[in-house]
Order: structure tokens, then sequence, then C-alpha cells
């Protein structure tokens, strides 16, 4: 998560794909650490330069598996962090065809990425499900950054 200097916005990303809101983000490349990821998905993504504060998150279910032709499957592990914003200039990438910094109510209006889980699975509704987890007021946590 991204959030402004209040702590009362986040940054989101329209999918070029499905052109559906998410949270910026993307696949590990080999050699690279988890905060590494983070910082380089969220430069492709947006033209932040941001650093990581925490982990917020880390979330899987064994309800999400990608199977191949080939016969290989595929389970996807999301782990979400807090940044902060260092540098950049907020812009558009090839994955994405608007960006902006949103609060918790424009992003209930928005239709938001969200993976496709069986019934009963789905790890919450709406913005928490994109997020993760329910959100306080002031997303930047306790320490204020």
């Amino acid at each position: 998560m991204i959030p402004d200097d209040t702590g009362k916005h986040i940054v989101l990303t329209r999918r070029t794909d499905n052109g559906r809101w998410c949270l910026p983000g993307g696949a590990m490349d080999p050699g690279e650490s988890l905060e590494e990821c983070c910082r380089r998905e969220v430069w492709e993504e947006t033209g932040l330069i941001v650093r990581v504060v925490r982990l917020s998150g880390i979330y899987s279910t064994p309800h999400r598996v990608t199977y191949y032709a080939d016969g290989h499957r595929w389970q996807k592990v999301s782990v979400s962090f807090l940044t902060t914003i260092t540098g950049g200039t907020l812009g558009l990438s090839d994955e994405t065809t608007d960006v902006g910094f949103f609060s918790l109510d424009e992003m209930a209006q928005l239709p938001v990425f969200s993976a496709k889980y069986p019934p009963g699975h789905a790890p919450g509704k709406g913005l928490q499900s994109l997020v993760g987890a329910p959100l306080p007021g002031d997303v930047r946590g306790r320490s204020g950054h």
C-alpha cells in the first residue's frame, strides 16, 4: 500500500488487461528479495519510488491454483507491504490505463480486481478483499509513516 502524506488515500492502478483497479504489484524476478520486487513493481506501474516501511500481510489459499497443460501447477502467495513515497512522479505504464490516490469511500465505488475463489473461501469482501484486511481510517499505521 502506498498512502499519501495524510494517510487517508492510497494509490490504485487501473489494469490494462481487465479494466479493474488494484494495488500496484506483480511477480518476483529471479534473484530479487520481496522488498526489491515491491519497489520495482511500484516503479514500473506508477513511476513512484518507494521505501518499504513494513510487511502488512501474507495471503494464500489452496483454492487458487493455476494448472498448465503440461501438468505443472502454480499456487499464488501474495505479500503486501506498507510503503512511503521517496521520489518519482505518478504516471502510467504499459500495464496501467489510469492511476491515482483514492479514499476508502472512493475505492468502495470502483470496480476492483479480486481473485476468483470458490464460495465460502474468499478472504474478504469489496475493498477488504483488495487490500487483504480491514483498513483503519489512517492507513499509515501507528508510526505515522
